[in-house]
């Protein structure tokens, strides 16, 4: 088998427009590309991309919201706790911290659509 590379990974919603001001203001940077009502993603350069897919212009029977945890890394948890609780998730944890093996500072939120996301803080 010959090698792969980890391209993109993409959510479901069934809002276009909502996901990507949504989405927008969480990651504090505009898309970087529209396809109509179907199809939008932050890309840069050849970081793996993130996109999202709006389930209701295929008539698409998948579902959106689901058991995968998307995760990002951030060097202010605080202030992004304070920041995803304005966006008014669905639900969010408090901050849990694992000290062991090192320091690992975490917290879940799910958006609009169920899709778990985790934003940690951690320096390994």
């Amino acid at each position: 088998m010959h090698c792969m590379k980890i391209d993109h990974f993409y959510i479901k919603v069934d809002d276009l427009d909502k996901a990507i001001g949504f989405y927008e203001k969480l990651l504090g940077r505009k898309i970087s590309n529209r396809e109509g009502d179907r199809w939008a993603d932050f890309k840069k350069g050849d970081e793996v991309y993130f996109g999202i897919f709006n389930v209701a212009y295929d008539n698409d029977v998948a579902k959106y919201g689901d058991n995968t945890t998307l995760s990002l890394k951030t060097e202010n948890i605080d202030g992004d706790y304070k920041a995803v609780k304005k966006l008014a998730p669905k639900s969010q944890t408090k901050i849990i911290i694992i000290e062991q093996p090192s320091l690992y500072r975490y917290f879940h939120f799910e958006d609009p659509w169920g899709n778990l996301w985790e934003v940690a803080e951690y320096n390994y």
